[in-house]
């Protein structure tokens, strides 16, 4: 009788079961969402608004129109990002939510500035426009 030989079957090293192998993808890609997201983020925090100067020059037309129709009375770029609008507080009142948005888009991208505080001539705060937001009223 002759001996058998042991066969010993080799291989490169353990597998991964199936569900093992989902959840390292899983979270492989959940870390990959986060870095980027966290990217964005902070991306988003320290981009300026670049302003080219025939944009400044059109909106600075619009915001002397403003001016000549008695609405905007004056305005001036307090620190490098602010600014402020002195306006007619009656007119501010009767004017649509819309017309006071534009007005104060014109004026912030005019001096450019992302954030504008609009006041009446005894400096009553009427409210606040951040760029490319929106503008919250005072007392609403």
């Amino acid at each position: 009788m002759k001996k058998k030989k042991k066969k010993y079957r080799t291989t490169s090293g353990k597998t991964l079961s199936m569900p093992s192998f989902v959840a390292y993808f899983i979270a492989g890609v959940g870390i990959c969402f986060g870095v980027l997201l966290l990217v964005l983020i902070f991306k988003s925090f320290s981009s300026k608004p670049k302003f080219d100067e025939t944009e400044v020059e059109r909106w600075s037309k619009v915001a002397t129109t403003f001016k000549d129709d008695g609405l905007l009375q004056e305005f001036s770029k307090t620190k490098e990002d602010e600014g402020i609008a002195i306006v007619n507080e009656e007119k501010w009142q009767k004017v649509p939510y819309d017309s006071k948005e534009a007005m104060c888009l014109a004026v912030s991208k005019s001096i450019k500035i992302k954030t504008l505080l609009v006041t009446s001539r005894d400096y009553k705060h009427l409210g606040t426009y951040h760029l490319n937001g929106k503008l919250f009223e005072a007392g609403k």
